[in-house]
């Protein structure tokens, strides 16, 4: 099998859009890397440039820690597995899965034998006179991946090969690719725009967005915890919720968070108050998962928000209820973010600075008042203010109507904090 890396590589297409801007990746040998990200985010022209079917503007591919980026698609031993699944339509099942071996001059014997060992791996021996006219989406996909795995290359890209099945078959084949990628312990690299997959596939998962990887590491990681509120968001379903809130610290006892005109209290024993504590003042991005949230029928101190029930989803297994609870939520923009921040970010020094003033001076700053929102982003490039509501899981007989009050008690060890730049604030992250 190979390795993969990927240096400082940068495409940049024709008329100056930059499809890809100093992207830097390792794939371990017979890993499973699923590149996820929203459209034109680069994810696919990163794949075409391991393939050899793009060439970088700058930056090295390395295949076993040997220089690659000169290399054809046949030296580099790639093999491609598209979203269309491009199967020649002249040709029946046995002869497009052993098209590799009849073009590289295997006898007919061997390539027969080939074949079939290929397609009975992928359940689909008995498709093998078949023309791809006479085939499910489904069963041109199986021929597809036969047709990429028959030749037993270095490394299987597979570039979105579910997105034009329905969701029964997407389920169906994620366990197929999975199985047979794992038993094979080829190299696989995976571009999806769908977070099922990605989650679901990988051994690890590059979160893109505007022609960078935004975050790298387990899916297990990065949906508990993401670098960015990018990542919070665009992982996860339904999606987090995420609300503004003012921070006020009480040394040796608690960090006190105001979301609208309601708090929750992190007490000063969590390693995060620590770091919360320099933001004494001023304002954070607080995020909560649905998982992280549950109904009371009595409210627990410092740890419950009550809402006013807008609406609810049924959904069979559960129900989504829609809550209003008073305060400014965060909208996230999945295009692509701007070249530079905006002047009105401000950098971690000031921000620390504040929340050591009671030291420095003996006194503490005024008690937080609602403000223009001059230190949110007013662009689009990374998120704004909105009015919305929370989302949390119910029991699908739960007996609450739009209208009702609810006491929701909050996961205080599953919350997510970010600055106003979109930036994880963590004790001990990474």
């Amino acid at each position: 099998m190979a390795t993969i890396g990927l240096r400082g590589v940068r495409k940049v297409f024709p008329g100056g859009s930059i499809a890809l801007d100093q992207v830097d990746l390792d794939v371990a040998d017979g890993e499973l890397m699923v590149l996820v990200g929203p459209s034109g985010c680069g994810k696919s022209t990163l794949l075409r440039i391991i393939a050899g079917l793009e060439e970088p503007t700058a930056g090295t591919l390395y295949l076993d820690d040997e220089d690659a980026t000169d290399f054809t698609p046949q030296q580099r031993q790639v093999a491609m597995v598209f979203q269309s699944f491009a199967l020649y339509p002249h040709m029946t099942a046995a002869d497009n899965i052993g098209f590799p071996l009849r073009v590289s001059g295997l006898p007919p014997e061997e390539r027969h034998e080939l074949v079939v060992e290929s397609a009975t791996a992928l359940g689909v021996q008995e498709l093998l006179e078949r023309w791809p006219k006479q085939m499910s989406g489904g069963q041109r996909q199986r021929i597809a991946m036969g047709r990429a795995l028959v030749r037993d290359p270095r490394i299987l890209l597979l570039d979105e090969p579910l997105s034009n099945l329905d969701s029964g078959l997407r389920s169906e084949l994620r366990a197929e690719i999975s199985s047979t990628v794992r038993s094979s312990g080829i190299t696989t690299v995976y571009v999806t725009h769908d977070q099922t997959e990605a989650l679901t596939l990988a051994d690890r998962i590059a979160v893109m967005r505007g022609g960078s990887i935004e975050d790298i590491g387990t899916p297990g990681r990065v949906y508990d915890k993401p670098a960015t509120i990018f990542v919070a968001a665009f992982l996860g379903t339904p999606r987090i919720n995420l609300f503004e809130a003012w921070v006020w610290n009480t040394v040796d006892s608690h960090v006190s968070l105001r979301i609208g005109e309601q708090t929750i209290a992190l007490p000063w024993q969590d390693p995060r108050a620590r770091q919360l504590a320099h933001y004494h003042g001023e304002r954070v991005i607080v995020g909560v998962r649905a998982e992280a949230l549950v109904s009371l029928a009595e409210p627990l101190p410092d740890c419950t928000i009550r809402g006013r029930v807008r609406y609810l989803e049924h959904h069979g297994h559960e129900s989504l209820a829609f809550v209003d609870i008073g305060a400014a939520g965060i909208e996230i923009d999945l295009a692509p973010p701007p070249a530079t921040k905006p002047k009105h970010f401000r950098h971690r020094p000031v921000t620390t600075m504040r929340g050591v003033w009671k030291r420095i001076t003996g006194t503490q700053p005024a008690e937080p008042q609602d403000q223009p929102d001059s230190t949110l982003p007013a662009t689009a490039g990374r998120h704004q203010k909105r009015s919305s509501g929370l989302v949390m899981r119910l029991p699908p007989n739960v007996q609450v109507s739009a209208g009702d009050t609810l006491n929701i008690g909050v996961r205080r060890e599953l919350l997510h904090f970010f600055d106003l730049r979109g930036d994880r604030i963590d004790a001990g992250f990474r």
